[in-house]
């Protein structure tokens, strides 16, 4: 199984991962306004705004789970567990592109076993704040990648494997940016998560 963040992992398990092969690169600093100890909480309907709202809305039910952002001392931005037990590391940066904002966090932890096929590349969010200070993760999925490129083509591949293969995007860092800053892309995002602030 792919080495990912517990808060993503729903995300794998619904075989929903679209990875990119030829990594955005990061503005040369991050955005300081995500640093810091993050915990999940549910999404509400005005969260949606402007995007396609899915058939089922994430479970309220589900547990909160934390994460840390921070950067480490070479000035490297990092994304770690804040669950037990979970020790995983992954070097992340931030983009601003046409006024929307995008973490990019690479798959491959940085400590622990070698990543396998279906679980090497960049993942890439946007992200945005609510008048509320809560931070608002959004991914695309294979299914609303398949229709995003029927407007939108872009090259990419089917991830080999057994188990959970993801997508993967193998146009140029240009091409891949153009997509996602597609404002009828942007509204196909789903949700990766909303988070407020416990430090």
């Amino acid at each position: 199984m792919s080495r990912v963040l517990p808060i993503f992992l729903p995300l794998l398990l619904a075989s929903c991962l679209v990875q990119v092969e030829n990594p955005i690169p990061g503005d040369t600093s991050f955005d300081e306004r995500l640093v810091g100890d993050w915990e999940s909480v549910p999404m509400e309907a005005a969260d949606y705004s402007g995007r396609v709202v899915p058939e089922e809305p994430p479970s309220e039910e589900d547990d909160a789970m934390a994460m840390r952002i921070a950067p480490d001392r070479a000035g490297t931005l990092r994304i770690s567990s804040l669950e037990e037990g979970e020790d995983d590391e992954f070097t992340a940066a931030t983009r601003t592109e046409g006024g929307r904002h995008y973490l990019l966090i690479q798959m491959e932890p940085t400590e622990g076993e070698p990543p396998g096929e279906e679980a090497r590349g960049q993942l890439v969010l946007e992200y945005e704040f609510d008048p509320e200070g809560h931070l608002l993760l959004w991914i695309i999925t294979i299914d609303r990648f398949s229709e995003a490129v029927d407007f939108h083509p872009l090259a990419h591949r089917k991830g080999e494997g057994r188990f959970l293969p993801p997508l993967h995007i193998t146009a140029t860092p240009g091409e891949t940016l153009a997509f996602y800053a597609d404002p009828e892309v942007a509204r196909l995002l789903s949700t990766a998560g909303k988070f407020r602030r416990i430090d």
